[in-house]
């Protein structure tokens, strides 16, 4: 999360979407992938169980075979 776009993509989603996503399918589980953790994140880690930071991961084809929304 080194490039702004995608720390304020996620941010937003956090802020603007994931609530009403959670509203209409309460097993919503957010995963976010890759490198770099920032700060901004960490309100959402500890007060949402549905919002997951795994960090870097090493097969990308396989992360994202396993959502089911990308």
């Amino acid at each position: 999360y080194q490039h702004y776009p995608n720390k304020d993509g996620v941010l937003w989603f956090l802020n603007e979407v994931h609530h009403k996503v959670r509203e209409a399918l309460p097993n919503f589980q957010l995963v976010i992938a890759g490198i770099g953790a920032f700060p901004e994140l960490d309100p959402f880690l500890g007060r949402d169980r549905s919002v997951n930071f795994i960090g870097p991961f090493d097969d990308l084809v396989s992360t994202l075979q396993s959502a089911k929304i990308c």
